[in-house]
């Protein structure tokens, strides 16, 4: 009888002993990609500062940076569609072939082009005065993106699109290697209803690293690359949190099997919008 309770004795001790090691490379992270709700108080300005469990607004993701820049409390200031492009001077080429096709199909659609580079570079902008309908903006013009100090130059991508937001309701994002070929997206805008539309497809770097899933600790998701994104003035909310993700040092950080930095908003978009 003693033997068969010191047994159990072992075996509930043992269990225990595993549990306690589970917690313990659980909370540390030590298991990659595995990551939990919590109860947190993540509040700037009594704003609701991280993402929360969709059945239980009590639970959310880690805290993300308070950045008190309010860009996008702006209004639109028309309902027009704009074309936002975000480059650097070291595409000046493929860009230069990609408004010259907008010129072709849309000629009068307004071109926004968002220099990614942090200093200020003359040639881009040297280049493009006087090129029809484009309007050119460095970093530096963008309320909160430097106060926010991004991780790299990926995550400038939500903050140059709700600037985009604040002017035109209706925002085209293209990838500065595409060219536009014909004006049969025109009549798939006018149909769509979604806040957030993607189109064409461009194949994805396998990620290693998703540094956002301790953010938005969500289920499994299937992101889909695109050549074309479609926002609508609906879609800020979504664009608010990529802005936090931007904004946050160890959020919008993604990385390939070699460990390169590659771009998070296909897999935000996905996790966030379900596209």
């Amino acid at each position: 009888m003693a033997y068969k309770f010191r047994s159990i004795l072992v075996i509930i001790l043992a269990t225990l002993f595993v549990f306690q090691l589970i917690l313990y490379f659980y909370s540390s992270g030590s298991l990659k990609g595995v990551h939990k709700w919590r109860r947190r108080i993540c509040d700037c300005e009594n704003e609701q500062n991280c993402y929360s469990h969709p059945q239980d607004d009590a639970q959310c993701g880690k805290c993300f940076y308070c950045n008190k820049d309010k860009i996008h409390q702006l209004e639109p200031i028309t309902a027009e569609t704009a074309i936002m492009i975000v480059t650097n001077e070291d595409r000046m080429s493929q860009l230069l072939v990609l408004i010259s096709s907008i010129h072709k199909y849309y000629p009068e659609r307004k071109i926004l082009i968002y220099n990614n580079y942090l200093s200020p570079k003359t040639a881009i902008r040297t280049k493009l005065t006087g090129v029809r309908n484009v309007e050119m903006f460095e970093a530096f013009d963008i309320p909160g993106l430097l106060s926010s100090q991004p991780l790299n130059n990926f995550a400038f991508t939500p903050f140059y699109i709700m600037h985009a937001l604040a002017q035109y309701s209706n925002v085209l994002l293209i990838w500065d290697g595409m060219e536009i070929l014909s004006d049969k997206l025109e009549p798939l805008l006018l149909e769509n209803k979604n806040p957030i539309t993607l189109f064409g497809k461009q194949s994805l770097d396998d990620p290693q690293l998703l540094g956002f899933s301790a953010f938005f600790p969500m289920a499994q998701f299937y992101p889909k690359n695109f050549t074309v994104a479609h926002f609508k003035d609906g879609s800020r909310s979504i664009i608010e949190w990529l802005m936090k993700c931007g904004g946050t040092t160890d959020c919008y950080d993604c990385r390939n099997v070699k460990g390169y930095a590659i771009d998070c908003l296909p897999f935000l978009l996905a996790r966030l919008s379900g596209l």
